[in-house]
């Protein structure tokens, strides 16, 4: 890790927790975690959310309208 490089902690041969030294930008840890296949990055935007209902009356409320 002193050297910049990156260390593997491993279960039984597979790797469970990818350390990268301090420092590291992101984008090159997120690369790293693509290498170790823990990661796959996505394409293009996500569409945009509708609108949010909203529930009328307090959390207990709804607890109580919810069990009948």
């Amino acid at each position: 890790m002193r050297g910049g490089k990156n260390l593997e902690d491993t279960d039984r041969g597979r790797c469970v927790a990818p350390l990268a030294p301090q420092g590291t930008g992101l984008p090159d840890r997120l690369q790293a975690l693509v290498l170790l296949s823990l990661l796959v990055m996505g394409e293009g935007r996500l569409p945009p959310l509708g609108p949010v209902a909203r529930a009328g009356g307090g959390v207990a409320e709804l607890l109580v309208a919810d069990r009948g």
